[in-house]
């Protein structure tokens, strides 16, 4: 019994990262793709994880957190740059798909599955 309760918390700590999921999708400007932009995901002012768009305006990011957590969209890493775009997602633990379509005069975010 007692290595039945050991088996079952190590199963349940080390299985708590898969809860949560990818979150992906192509950033746009005007419908044109855009390269070398940088995504980040945080929650609570804390940046938990960051991708570049590839050539195809592509990004795919993991996000280590289940629920309500912010979508930016920076030209760099840096503190300093400053963010184009900034939207409330949710991460849940299937992919998630979140296109960004950025227009000059409005910013807008739409999300699919």
């Amino acid at each position: 019994m007692k290595k039945a309760c050991v088996l079952a918390l190590f199963v349940t700590f080390f299985a708590a990262p898969v809860l949560a999921g990818e979150i992906w999708g192509i950033v746009r400007l005007n419908g044109v793709p855009q390269k070398d932009l940088v995504v980040i995901i945080s929650r609570n002012a804390q940046k938990l994880e960051l991708a570049r768009t590839d050539m195809f305006g592509l990004y795919s990011v993991f996000a280590n957190v289940r629920g309500e957590c912010q979508l930016e969209v920076t030209r760099g890493p840096n503190e300093g740059s400053p963010a184009i775009h900034r939207k409330t997602i949710s991460s849940y633990s299937r992919p998630v798909r979140c296109d960004v379509h950025l227009i000059p005069e409005t910013l807008t975010i739409s999300s699919g599955r």
